[in-house]
């Protein structure tokens, strides 16, 4: 069959789901033998991230995604993808503990980001995201500024994953928008969806324009890795 991607999901159950969406949709292809081979361990049970980042007496979520990730690769997989980017503040640890290569989904967003010449994001993401600098950090790397939302809209934006998205209730579209408004106020040229709760959103909304998806940047790179094309809208 060939070789697998590996996908650590459950965190969130939903965007799983839409990211596995994704890279099918996403792939150019003319056959069900030409899509990738994926198996994927769906952990919902994963202590969450964002608790543990901000508080680290909480349960370690490490422990449990390295289990999952050996998991993968003794299953076949050769690459692993997180399709959760609070989850990426674990990434050196990971890499170190899980036998295949884990991708960098962050890495992804900067290195689009840099080559389309973008000087200042926000970054609409989780509390224990945000506390970390895991967007900032990289995007500082690579001469991007990194914009986040005020106290008010950074409340706002874990309404949208927390209450909504993760709790299975449609999310109000103008809390999306308006927040996205104020950060462009704030100077952001574009604003990164840097939460896949954000990112199931998204596939609900007419307008994108001025939006850098993560998740949908994560599977294009899965897609490349694997020797496949990247379907263009044209197609």
């Amino acid at each position: 069959m060939g070789k697998k991607l590996g996908i650590i999901g459950g965190m969130g159950p939903m965007t799983t789901a839409v990211f596995l969406r994704m890279i099918v949709s996403m792939t150019d292809v003319d056959r069900d033998q030409d899509h990738i081979p994926i198996v994927i361990e769906h952990c919902p049970d994963v202590p969450d991230r964002t608790s543990y980042i901000l508080d680290k007496s909480k349960p370690d979520p490490s422990k449990a995604i390295i289990e999952a990730g050996r998991s993968l690769a003794a299953a076949g997989a050769v690459e692993i993808a997180i399709p959760c980017f609070t989850a990426h503040f674990f990434h050196d640890i990971l890499e170190k503990s899980i036998p295949i290569p884990v991708i960098n989904g962050i890495d992804e967003v900067a290195f689009h980001l840099k080559e389309k010449g973008i000087t200042s994001a926000g970054v609409m993401a989780t509390d224990g995201t945000v506390r970390a600098d895991i967007f900032k950090t990289t995007l500082e790397k690579n001469g991007i500024s990194c914009i986040y939302p005020d106290e008010a809209d950074q409340r706002g934006v874990m309404s949208l994953i927390f209450d909504c998205v993760k709790a299975n209730r449609p999310a109000p579209h103008e809390l999306f928008y308006e927040i996205m408004k104020n950060l462009r106020s704030a100077g952001a040229e574009t604003v990164i969806l840097g939460c896949t709760e954000l990112s199931v959103i998204a596939e609900t909304i007419k307008d994108k324009e001025g939006i850098t998806d993560a998740m949908q940047l994560l599977a294009a790179r899965c897609i490349r890795d694997f020797d496949k094309r990247v379907r263009t809208d044209d197609k």
